[in-house]
């Protein structure tokens, strides 16, 4: 078997007389691999090349707290659960489990890898074939995180005193548990509105409610506690019998979950971080407001007052010295947004998120 390869600007395409050829792109996980491999005069075996170059082939070598990843002989990913296995109900996972591969940083590649397996342990809980089925779709369609407790993120609005808007009857304060009967939740997709708990995608908060007293609350949610999604509005919200509330999104600015929370945060570290953020622009800069992506005028950006912008912003933030060392660049203040965002990377204790605790709090 003859093998041969060809060198472009987007990758490499190798090929072997009589079987399938392989495209690897510049972005492939094992590009570098590949490529040197080939440049080293050895010509890999077909085997050799099927496992370097194939990502599916890749998947097969996964196995986190028990679940394990693999392909079936046809082409198609499985997956088993404590050496049970369970069928892959939606093509959008096998695309999420080879994304993953991409990553290119491997203690986040793992730290993915342990999220999404502890997801997919609390998914086969659900006791509905339909509610399994739906729930992916709605995630993929939405682009809401996975947490470290294999868990999802969701948003939902609701009146200025916490209550729901609708019934008027559940609490959903930072803290709150807010169940049903399951029981009592409407599992038919084809059913817009009926009885259930709902939460949404980031994008339908803008059709439900007007009101500018109104609240917006970020939900964790348990797969295993997903009923239904409705087939209206792209996706774009569902119906649960349980979820926590576990923080609120100031009303003054949109804040997507996906661009700002990266670790692991106490309940209500988004709204009251803001009111820090928001307290020390309006006494440093002596405005009565203050915008989310813009900075008033009212001072010249001195590299003086760039300096004294981080002493009193690393007082009112209480920053410990070893994160000053790996601070944003300090060459202009940085409007609320970027010292936000750079905030989220850490933890309420100023840790980055743990990528090496390999217990499992199942």
């Amino acid at each position: 078997m003859k093998m041969f390869y060809v060198i472009t600007a987007e990758g490499l395409s190798v090929t072997y007389t009589g079987k399938k050829n392989f495209m690897v792109a510049k972005d492939h996980p094992n590009f570098k691999a590949i490529f040197d491999l080939l440049q080293s005069g050895k010509e890999p075996s077909f085997e050799e090349m099927e496992e370097l170059a194939d990502l599916k082939k890749q998947i097969t070598s996964i196995d986190v707290d028990g679940v394990t990843v693999e392909e079936d002989g046809s082409g198609a990913l499985t997956v088993k659960i404590d050496g049970k296995k369970v069928e892959i109900l939606d093509e959008s996972l096998q695309v999420r489990l080879v994304e993953m591969l991409h990553i290119a940083d491997k203690d986040l590649q793992k730290a993915a890898y342990k999220a999404f397996a502890k997801f997919l342990k609390n998914l086969y809980k659900n006791p509905s074939y339909k509610s399994v089925r739906q729930l992916y779709r709605f995630l993929d369609a939405n682009d809401l995180p996975i947490t470290q407790n294999g868990t999802f993120l969701a948003y939902k609005k609701v009146a200025h005193d916490y209550l729901d808007i609708h019934s008027r009857s559940f609490d959903n304060s930072v803290g709150k548990v807010v169940e049903m009967p399951r029981y009592q939740v409407v599992d038919d997709p084809e059913i817009t509105c009926a009885s259930g708990l709902h939460v949404c995608s980031f994008d339908y908060l803008a059709n439900y409610s007007s009101s500018e007293l109104d609240r917006v609350v970020i939900c964790e949610v348990n797969p295993e506690d997903v009923v239904s999604v409705p087939t209206d509005y792209h996706n774009a919200k569902m119906r649960v019998c349980k979820y926590t509330v576990v923080d609120e999104i100031p009303t003054h600015f949109e804040a997507k979950l996906g661009s700002y929370l990266y670790g692991d945060h106490a309940p209500n570290w988004m709204n009251e971080t803001f009111a820090k953020l928001e307290k020390l622009y309006k006494d440093f800069f002596a405005v009565k407001t203050v915008e989310f992506d813009y900075l008033p005028d009212t001072i010249s950006m001195t590299p003086a007052v760039v300096e004294a912008f981080y002493e009193e912003a690393e007082k009112v933030l209480s920053i410990p010295s070893k994160v000053k060392e790996i601070s944003i660049e300090k060459e202009s203040v940085p409007t609320m947004k970027v010292l936000f965002q750079w905030m989220s990377k850490y933890d309420t204790n100023w840790v980055r998120p743990t990528l090496d605790d390999e217990t499992d709090n199942d």
